[in-house]
């Protein structure tokens, strides 16, 4: 109940000051990351990484955040050409990010990678491109589930492979005959429960995925992108409510990340690590980020910190994973999403503005 509480309190600081001019310094990833953090270092939450708690909101949260982040696709997204670009930006930071720690802070080469796949999505940007930017998510997790696999020694194909394929083919059939039932003669919802046959395929995707085995990250993902493909009107009239959601499941993942940050995680680190996280932070997300996209306003977007919820949670995977580095390759990770948030949330409106966005940043405390 006190983690309910915290929660709470922290929703209400976000909704409170999201009309005020103070709110620029005030993201919502910040305000769940400190809220969690003092809760856990006044003692009024103790949680481990092995806590029910913490598997059941990151199983929840992701799947919410990949759903969503599918949802805000359009068709013109899938084309082949778009689909490389974000290929090659989301390629170019998992190298950039891999060869960085590799050689400058001392990981061997599959942690190095799994740390740059964690880093690698960039999440929802400013409200013109988070289509473009939804697609990094979507790539970039199957590639964090193999890379687990391999470095955990087992079988990628039975251990990755098939649970992706089958989750990939649960999230394009099951949406894709909720959608054939709803448009039979006879059927249909009214228009105000609309969107509520979204709520209800996530709901439905997300029990049969964990009763089959299939991958539940990417039919979360394969699911909203179908339904954005083949409902537009849907996924349009869903987005009022889907930003609300985005910010709960968003923030209670980041509040129990703030809750599992330790004085020590951050004292700890070494400086050469502390070095990269700068550079990852400062030059390589914004760089591969604004990949192909060469205007005003994306630049504003390529150094606006997007919300990093996916970031975090998939930061807690790797740290649940169980893999013999895991624990250090989370430590970098928890650097780098701290300085992220820090940096962006007192600068992220001040180079929006001044870029010329006429969009607010995402992650504003809302």
């Amino acid at each position: 109940m006190a983690l309910l509480a915290v929660f709470s309190a922290c929703l209400l600081l976000c909704v409170l000051v999201s009309g005020t001019p103070a709110r620029w310094v005030l993201s919502a990833a910040l305000v769940f990351l400190v809220g969690g953090a003092f809760a856990s270092r006044l003692g009024w939450v103790s949680l481990r990484p092995d806590s029910p708690v913490v598997d059941a909101v990151l199983s929840l949260a992701l799947f919410a955040l990949l759903f969503l982040a599918g949802l805000q696709l359009r068709a013109a997204d899938l084309r082949p050409s778009r689909l490389l670009l974000v290929a090659g930006s989301v390629a170019l930071a998992v190298a950039a990010v891999s060869l960085l720690t590799h050689f400058a802070v001392g990981f061997d080469l599959l942690p190095a990678l799994i740390i740059g796949t964690a880093l690698a999505p960039t999440g929802p940007l400013l409200v013109g491109h988070r289509s473009r930017h939804a697609l990094t998510a979507g790539l970039a997790v199957p590639l964090l589930v193999v890379l687990v696999s391999a470095a955990g020694g087992q079988n990628v194909v039975t251990s990755a492979m098939f649970p992706l394929a089958g989750g990939l083919a649960l999230g394009v059939a099951l949406p894709a005959a909720a959608y054939l039932l709803v448009r039979l003669p006879g059927l249909g919802p009214a228009a105000r429960h609309h969107p509520l046959v979204l709520v209800a395929v996530a709901v439905l995707t997300y029990t049969v995925a964990h009763l089959t085995g299939v991958n539940p990250l990417l039919a979360a993902f394969a699911g909203g992108a179908t339904i954005a493909v083949i409902d537009p009107a849907a996924r349009d009239g869903f987005a009022p409510l889907g930003g609300h959601l985005l910010t709960l499941a968003g923030g209670a993942g980041m509040l129990i990340f703030g809750a599992l940050l330790t004085p020590a995680l951050i004292r700890g680190t070494p400086g050469l690590t502390w070095l990269a996280v700068a550079l990852v932070v400062i030059i390589i997300r914004p760089a591969t980020t604004a990949l192909g996209l060469p205007s005003r306003p994306v630049l504003a977007a390529a150094w606006v910190e997007p919300q990093p919820f996916i970031t975090v949670l998939l930061a807690l995977v790797v740290l649940r994973s169980g893999l013999p580095g895991a624990p250090a390759a989370y430590g970098f990770l928890a650097v780098a999403i701290v300085v992220g948030v820090v940096l962006h949330s007192a600068t992220d409106v001040v180079v929006a503005s001044r870029l010329g966005s006429r969009s607010r940043p995402a992650g504003r405390a809302t």
